[in-house]
């Protein structure tokens, strides 16, 4: 979950938002991302992960522990192995 959170962290700080507290249980209301900011950071996890992060599994995610969730699910678990 490392790289999803510095995913997040890069989305933070390129609006002038940053902060050392983002954790699994951080909701991205909290962290202040916008729905730009979350699809600049969907877009990422696609790269980064190599998975597809479209549909009903992404709608009721608000945490980051939520996304890296769906990220683990849609990967097999094998974003698991690389410590994302």
């Amino acid at each position: 979950m490392k790289r999803l959170v510095w995913i997040i962290w890069r989305a933070m700080e390129h609006e002038g938002r940053v902060s050392d507290d983002v954790t699994a249980a951080s909701t991205f209301e909290e962290l202040g991302l916008d729905s730009l900011d979350m699809a600049d950071i969907l877009t990422a996890a696609e790269d980064e992960f190599g998975v597809e992060m479209t549909g009903e599994a992404l709608r009721d995610v608000e945490t980051v522990g939520g996304l890296w969730g769906v990220i683990s699910e849609r990967s097999g678990g094998a974003a698991q192995g690389v410590q994302g």
